[in-house]
């Protein structure tokens, strides 16, 4: 009995031992996924229209995929990024988007961004009305304020006077400076140091500007990209991530 007990006790940390390299590990590819956006008009309300979008958010998250392709399947022209470019957006907008492209591509958006974000990267929007009933997912850059990370997201929210550096609301208890001008509203990735804001008498923390691509390379999932292509072939065409010359010659007659 006790043989068997020490024997399943190996095994149970042999299996977290393995589990915590996996978590470590650096991923040296790239995933994709893409899905058509008409797959939300099965649903017959926004809520469920909502709840089936935070679903799909979570797989993804699951699954780390870096990067989700939104296809208009008639491939007609009617969606652009620009429609779910929330970052750029100053005004209140009202309505629930017609096109399901834009619907989908938007609530996954705002569940990949961290929590303490959200208030200023989105405008108000009837496209969110249940957004904030629905799951978080927990990621890893989606760190709570006393959580300690080496890397944080963060959106510049001032310009200090001198036009040479930027303060970034990270969900701190106290704001970030780094040394670059950026204008607010502008979602970076911050590599953060050995920072202690227990122990830290300054008036900022100390930061810099980073590729998002960095925490990837250090083995964390940081999140997905969206992408909304106006046809089936763009998806491959227009895929950011480096693609064999013959597949893409073999997309483009499709």
């Amino acid at each position: 009995m006790a043989e068997h007990k020490r024997k399943k006790n190996s095994q149970n940390i042999k299996h977290t031992k393995q589990k915590k390299i996996r978590s470590n590990t650096k991923k040296l590819y790239t995933v994709s996924i893409a899905l058509p956006g008409s797959i939300i008009d099965n649903a017959q309300s926004i809520e469920l229209k909502t709840y089936l979008a935070g679903q799909l958010a979570r797989s993804f998250a699951i699954f780390n995929v870096d990067e989700i392709v939104i296809f208009n399947e008639l491939g007609m022209q009617k969606s652009s990024q620009s429609q779910i470019d929330s970052h750029t957006k100053n005004k209140r907008e009202e309505g629930i988007s017609s096109d399901p492209n834009v619907f989908l591509a938007r609530i996954l958006q705002y569940l990949e961004t961290p929590q303490y974000l959200r208030k200023e990267l989105f405008p108000v929007h009837q496209d969110l009305t249940y957004a904030g009933l629905l799951n978080p997912l927990d990621c890893p850059h989606h760190v709570r304020k006393e959580e300690k990370s080496p890397f944080r997201e963060g959106v510049i929210i001032n310009k200090k006077s001198g036009g040479e550096t930027s303060l970034v609301n990270a969900g701190l208890s106290k704001h970030v400076i780094i040394d670059k001008s950026i204008k607010p509203g502008v979602r970076v990735t911050l590599d953060m140091g050995n920072y202690e804001t227990s122990k830290n008498d300054n008036q900022y923390i100390e930061a810099k500007v980073i590729s998002p691509k960095v925490p990837k390379q250090h083995g964390l999932y940081w999140g997905y990209n969206i992408r909304i292509a106006d046809s089936i072939s763009k998806v491959f065409t227009e895929c950011s991530y480096p693609v064999r010359n013959k597949e893409i010659a073999n997309i483009q007659n499709f």
